[in-house]
Protein backbone atom coordinates (compact mmCIF):
# COMPACT_ATOMS: atom_id res chain seq x y z
CA UNK A 1 0.00 0.00 0.00
CA UNK A 2 1.36 3.40 -0.99
CA UNK A 3 2.00 5.74 1.96
CA UNK A 4 -0.78 8.16 2.85
CA UNK A 5 -0.73 10.30 5.96
CA UNK A 6 -3.38 11.73 8.28
CA UNK A 7 -2.52 14.83 10.32
CA UNK A 8 -4.55 15.30 13.51
CA UNK A 9 -4.82 18.90 14.74
CA UNK A 10 -6.62 19.64 18.04
CA UNK A 11 -8.00 23.19 17.92
CA UNK A 12 -9.51 25.30 20.68
CA UNK A 13 -10.16 29.03 20.42
CA UNK A 14 -7.48 29.64 17.79
CA UNK A 15 -9.32 32.18 15.62
CA UNK A 16 -6.32 34.54 15.64
CA UNK A 17 -3.91 32.04 14.13
CA UNK A 18 -5.63 28.96 12.68
CA UNK A 19 -5.83 30.17 9.06
CA UNK A 20 -2.19 31.26 9.15
CA UNK A 21 -1.16 27.92 10.63
CA UNK A 22 -3.07 25.88 8.04
CA UNK A 23 -1.49 27.92 5.24
CA UNK A 24 1.98 27.27 6.67
CA UNK A 25 1.19 23.58 7.05
CA UNK A 26 -0.06 23.32 3.46
CA UNK A 27 3.06 25.06 2.17
CA UNK A 28 5.29 22.44 3.81
CA UNK A 29 3.40 19.31 2.76
CA UNK A 30 2.19 20.35 -0.71
CA UNK A 31 5.48 19.42 -2.39
CA UNK A 32 5.82 16.06 -0.63
CA UNK A 33 5.03 12.96 -2.74
CA UNK A 34 2.25 11.67 -0.47
CA UNK A 35 -1.47 12.33 -0.05
CA UNK A 36 -2.28 14.09 3.23
CA UNK A 37 -5.59 14.14 5.06
CA UNK A 38 -5.73 16.97 7.60
CA UNK A 39 -8.15 16.24 10.46
CA UNK A 40 -8.88 19.47 12.31
CA UNK A 41 -10.71 18.76 15.58
CA UNK A 42 -12.65 21.73 16.91
CA UNK A 43 -12.81 21.17 20.68
CA UNK A 44 -16.07 23.13 21.17
CA UNK A 45 -14.38 26.48 20.62
CA UNK A 46 -16.29 29.54 21.79
CA UNK A 47 -14.86 31.84 19.10
CA UNK A 48 -14.80 31.65 15.26
CA UNK A 49 -12.35 28.74 15.06
CA UNK A 50 -14.93 26.33 13.62
CA UNK A 51 -16.02 28.77 10.91
CA UNK A 52 -12.43 29.52 9.91
CA UNK A 53 -11.59 25.82 9.74
CA UNK A 54 -14.61 25.23 7.51
CA UNK A 55 -13.64 28.10 5.22
CA UNK A 56 -10.10 26.84 4.61
CA UNK A 57 -9.72 25.12 1.24
CA UNK A 58 -6.37 23.52 0.34
CA UNK A 59 -5.11 24.51 -3.08
CA UNK A 60 -2.87 21.46 -3.46
CA UNK A 61 -4.39 18.32 -5.00
CA UNK A 62 -2.59 16.00 -2.56
CA UNK A 63 -4.18 17.63 0.51
CA UNK A 64 -7.71 17.27 1.82
CA UNK A 65 -9.16 18.52 5.10
CA UNK A 66 -11.93 17.20 7.31
CA UNK A 67 -13.25 19.38 10.12
CA UNK A 68 -14.65 17.56 13.15
CA UNK A 69 -16.79 19.38 15.69
CA UNK A 70 -16.88 17.90 19.20
CA UNK A 71 -20.19 17.85 21.04
CA UNK A 72 -18.54 19.31 24.14
CA UNK A 73 -15.05 20.31 25.24
CA UNK A 74 -12.83 17.26 25.70
CA UNK A 75 -9.56 18.97 26.52
CA UNK A 76 -6.38 18.73 24.47
CA UNK A 77 -5.79 14.98 24.84
CA UNK A 78 -9.46 14.14 24.36
CA UNK A 79 -9.53 16.12 21.11
CA UNK A 80 -6.43 14.26 19.91
CA UNK A 81 -8.08 10.94 20.70
CA UNK A 82 -11.26 11.80 18.80
CA UNK A 83 -9.19 12.87 15.80
CA UNK A 84 -7.30 9.59 15.91
CA UNK A 85 -10.60 7.68 16.04
CA UNK A 86 -11.56 9.36 12.77
CA UNK A 87 -8.10 8.78 11.25
CA UNK A 88 -8.20 5.08 12.14
CA UNK A 89 -11.16 4.62 9.80
CA UNK A 90 -9.43 6.30 6.86
CA UNK A 91 -7.32 4.46 4.23
CA UNK A 92 -4.08 5.91 5.61
CA UNK A 93 -0.81 4.19 6.47
CA UNK A 94 0.45 6.72 9.03
CA UNK A 95 -0.78 9.45 11.33
CA UNK A 96 0.94 12.64 12.47
CA UNK A 97 -0.27 14.41 15.61
CA UNK A 98 0.72 18.02 16.19
CA UNK A 99 -0.54 21.17 17.88
CA UNK A 100 -2.24 23.86 15.81
CA UNK A 101 -0.77 26.93 17.54
CA UNK A 102 2.50 27.01 15.58
CA UNK A 103 4.74 25.75 18.39
CA UNK A 104 5.07 22.44 16.53
CA UNK A 105 6.91 23.47 13.38
CA UNK A 106 5.30 22.16 10.14
CA UNK A 107 8.78 22.19 8.54
CA UNK A 108 9.64 19.13 10.66
CA UNK A 109 7.17 17.04 8.63
CA UNK A 110 9.63 16.93 5.73
CA UNK A 111 12.00 15.08 8.04
CA UNK A 112 9.30 12.96 9.67
CA UNK A 113 8.33 11.37 6.36
CA UNK A 114 11.88 10.05 5.96
CA UNK A 115 11.06 7.51 8.69
CA UNK A 116 7.90 5.90 7.37
CA UNK A 117 9.35 2.44 7.98
CA UNK A 118 9.25 3.08 11.75
CA UNK A 119 6.28 2.50 14.05
CA UNK A 120 6.85 5.61 16.19
CA UNK A 121 8.86 8.70 15.28
CA UNK A 122 9.15 11.33 18.02
CA UNK A 123 9.96 14.98 17.46
CA UNK A 124 12.20 15.59 20.47
CA UNK A 125 11.80 19.07 21.85
CA UNK A 126 14.84 21.30 21.43
CA UNK A 127 14.91 24.92 22.53
CA UNK A 128 11.71 26.28 24.03
CA UNK A 129 10.41 29.84 23.90
CA UNK A 130 8.39 29.88 27.14
CA UNK A 131 9.22 32.05 30.14
CA UNK A 132 11.72 30.97 32.78
CA UNK A 133 9.06 29.92 35.31
CA UNK A 134 7.48 27.54 32.80
CA UNK A 135 10.86 26.12 31.75
CA UNK A 136 11.76 25.41 35.38
CA UNK A 137 8.35 23.83 36.00
CA UNK A 138 8.66 21.68 32.89
CA UNK A 139 12.18 20.55 33.86
CA UNK A 140 10.92 19.59 37.34
CA UNK A 141 8.01 17.68 35.79
CA UNK A 142 10.35 15.71 33.51
CA UNK A 143 12.67 14.93 36.44
CA UNK A 144 9.81 13.72 38.67
CA UNK A 145 8.36 11.70 35.79
CA UNK A 146 11.67 9.94 35.23
CA UNK A 147 12.28 9.32 38.95
CA UNK A 148 8.82 7.83 39.52
CA UNK A 149 8.32 5.90 36.28
CA UNK A 150 11.89 5.15 35.24
CA UNK A 151 10.94 6.40 31.77
CA UNK A 152 12.55 9.28 29.89
CA UNK A 153 10.07 11.46 28.00
CA UNK A 154 11.63 14.34 26.08
CA UNK A 155 8.90 14.80 23.49
CA UNK A 156 5.29 15.94 23.41
CA UNK A 157 2.37 15.25 21.09
CA UNK A 158 4.31 15.91 17.87
CA UNK A 159 4.81 12.37 16.58
CA UNK A 160 4.37 10.17 13.54
CA UNK A 161 2.88 6.73 14.16
CA UNK A 162 2.10 3.77 11.94
CA UNK A 163 -1.44 2.55 11.30
CA UNK A 164 -0.76 -0.38 13.65
CA UNK A 165 0.13 1.95 16.54
CA UNK A 166 -2.79 4.23 15.64
CA UNK A 167 -5.25 1.32 15.81
CA UNK A 168 -3.78 0.18 19.14
CA UNK A 169 -4.11 3.67 20.64
CA UNK A 170 -7.73 3.95 19.50
CA UNK A 171 -8.58 0.48 20.82
CA UNK A 172 -6.86 0.92 24.19
CA UNK A 173 -7.67 4.62 24.63
CA UNK A 174 -5.41 7.05 26.50
CA UNK A 175 -5.50 10.23 28.54
CA UNK A 176 -1.91 11.27 27.71
CA UNK A 177 -0.60 10.39 24.24
CA UNK A 178 3.12 10.86 24.90
CA UNK A 179 3.01 8.73 28.07
CA UNK A 180 0.97 6.09 26.23
CA UNK A 181 3.63 5.90 23.51
CA UNK A 182 6.37 5.46 26.13
CA UNK A 183 4.85 2.04 26.87
CA UNK A 184 4.73 0.89 23.25
CA UNK A 185 7.17 -1.43 21.51
CA UNK A 186 8.12 -1.68 17.86
CA UNK A 187 10.62 0.26 15.78
CA UNK A 188 11.10 3.73 17.23
CA UNK A 189 13.32 6.69 16.52
CA UNK A 190 13.30 10.44 16.94
CA UNK A 191 15.09 13.66 16.13
CA UNK A 192 15.51 17.00 17.84
CA UNK A 193 13.63 20.06 16.59
CA UNK A 194 13.29 23.44 18.26
CA UNK A 195 9.88 24.56 19.47
CA UNK A 196 8.58 27.82 18.01
CA UNK A 197 6.63 30.63 19.61
CA UNK A 198 2.87 30.64 19.23
CA UNK A 199 1.79 32.40 16.07
CA UNK A 200 -0.39 34.64 18.22
CA UNK A 201 -2.73 34.77 21.16
CA UNK A 202 -2.11 33.61 24.71
CA UNK A 203 -0.70 30.18 25.49
CA UNK A 204 -3.05 27.72 27.18
CA UNK A 205 -0.18 25.82 28.85
CA UNK A 206 0.22 27.75 32.10
CA UNK A 207 1.60 26.34 35.36
CA UNK A 208 -1.77 24.89 36.43
CA UNK A 209 -2.21 23.22 33.04
CA UNK A 210 1.33 21.83 33.30
CA UNK A 211 0.54 20.27 36.69
CA UNK A 212 -2.61 18.68 35.26
CA UNK A 213 -0.57 17.51 32.27
CA UNK A 214 1.96 15.88 34.61
CA UNK A 215 -0.73 14.13 36.66
CA UNK A 216 -2.27 12.73 33.48
CA UNK A 217 1.08 11.31 32.39
CA UNK A 218 1.51 9.57 35.76
CA UNK A 219 -2.01 8.14 35.57
CA UNK A 220 -1.33 6.86 32.05
CA UNK A 221 1.58 4.86 33.48
CA UNK A 222 -0.28 3.85 36.65
CA UNK A 223 0.05 0.11 36.03
CA UNK A 224 3.79 0.41 35.59
CA UNK A 225 3.97 2.45 38.81
CA UNK A 226 2.00 -0.21 40.67
CA UNK A 227 4.40 -2.93 39.58
CA UNK A 228 7.30 -0.79 40.84
CA UNK A 229 5.54 -0.48 44.21
CA UNK A 230 4.97 -4.24 44.27
CA UNK A 231 8.69 -4.77 43.67
CA UNK A 232 9.43 -2.45 46.62
CA UNK A 233 7.05 -4.49 48.78
CA UNK A 234 8.86 -7.70 47.85
CA UNK A 235 12.22 -6.03 48.54
CA UNK A 236 11.20 -4.72 51.99
CA UNK A 237 9.61 -8.01 53.02
CA UNK A 238 12.68 -9.92 51.81
CA UNK A 239 14.96 -7.77 53.98
CA UNK A 240 12.48 -8.18 56.86
CA UNK A 241 12.58 -11.99 56.57
CA UNK A 242 16.39 -11.95 56.31
CA UNK A 243 16.57 -9.69 59.37
CA UNK A 244 14.28 -11.98 61.39
CA UNK A 245 16.41 -14.94 60.35
CA UNK A 246 19.62 -13.23 61.49
CA UNK A 247 18.07 -12.27 64.86
CA UNK A 248 16.81 -15.82 65.48
CA UNK A 249 20.17 -17.28 64.49
CA UNK A 250 22.03 -14.97 66.88
CA UNK A 251 19.66 -15.90 69.70
CA UNK A 252 20.24 -19.59 69.03
CA UNK A 253 24.03 -19.26 69.21
CA UNK A 254 23.91 -16.84 72.14
CA UNK A 255 25.38 -13.79 70.36
CA UNK A 256 24.38 -10.29 71.43
CA UNK A 257 21.77 -8.56 69.30
CA UNK A 258 22.38 -4.93 68.40
CA UNK A 259 19.71 -2.77 70.04
CA UNK A 260 18.59 -0.91 66.94
CA UNK A 261 18.28 -4.05 64.80
CA UNK A 262 14.75 -4.86 66.00
CA UNK A 263 13.68 -1.27 65.25
CA UNK A 264 15.12 -1.50 61.75
CA UNK A 265 13.37 -4.81 61.13
CA UNK A 266 10.05 -3.34 62.27
CA UNK A 267 10.55 -0.32 59.97
CA UNK A 268 11.15 -2.67 57.03
CA UNK A 269 8.01 -4.60 57.90
CA UNK A 270 5.89 -1.45 58.16
CA UNK A 271 7.34 -0.09 54.91
CA UNK A 272 6.40 -3.35 53.23
CA UNK A 273 2.85 -3.12 54.58
CA UNK A 274 2.56 0.47 53.33
CA UNK A 275 3.71 -0.58 49.85
CA UNK A 276 1.22 -3.45 49.88
CA UNK A 277 -1.57 -1.09 50.92
CA UNK A 278 -0.67 1.36 48.15
CA UNK A 279 -0.54 -1.50 45.64
CA UNK A 280 -3.99 -2.82 46.61
CA UNK A 281 -5.55 0.66 46.67
CA UNK A 282 -3.85 1.58 43.40
CA UNK A 283 -5.07 -1.61 41.73
CA UNK A 284 -8.65 -0.73 42.64
CA UNK A 285 -8.20 2.82 41.32
CA UNK A 286 -6.63 1.56 38.08
CA UNK A 287 -9.63 -0.71 37.51
CA UNK A 288 -11.91 2.31 37.93
CA UNK A 289 -9.66 4.31 35.59
CA UNK A 290 -9.81 1.59 32.93
CA UNK A 291 -13.61 1.72 33.02
CA UNK A 292 -13.49 5.51 32.64
CA UNK A 293 -11.01 5.24 29.76
CA UNK A 294 -13.41 2.90 28.00
CA UNK A 295 -16.01 5.66 28.14
CA UNK A 296 -13.59 7.84 26.13
CA UNK A 297 -14.12 5.48 23.20
CA UNK A 298 -17.56 6.99 22.59
CA UNK A 299 -17.57 8.98 19.35
CA UNK A 300 -18.26 12.57 20.36
CA UNK A 301 -17.73 14.35 17.05
CA UNK A 302 -19.72 15.10 13.96
CA UNK A 303 -18.16 15.68 10.57
CA UNK A 304 -18.73 19.40 10.03
CA UNK A 305 -17.13 19.88 6.61
CA UNK A 306 -14.71 18.42 4.07
CA UNK A 307 -12.65 20.02 1.31
CA UNK A 308 -10.70 18.30 -1.49
CA UNK A 309 -11.48 14.85 -0.06
CA UNK A 310 -12.29 11.92 -2.38
CA UNK A 311 -15.95 10.96 -2.46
Amino acid sequence: MEPSIAIVLPCYNEEQIITDFLSRLEKQIAALPYPFHIIAVNDSSTDRTLNLLSEFTPSSPNICISVLDLAFNQGHQGAIYQGMVYAENLPVTHCIVMDSDGEDDPKAIKKLVNYLDYDIVKVIRGKRNENLRFKIGYAIYRFIFRMITGKYMNYGNFVLISKKVLSGAVHNSFIHLAAYLVKQKGRQTGFRWDRHKRLGGKTKMNLAALIEHGIRSMIELSKELLFSILKLFILFISFFVIGIGIVLYKKMIGDAIIGWSSTLIMILFLAGLICLGIFITGTLLVNILDKNKNSNKVILFKLHSQKNCPK
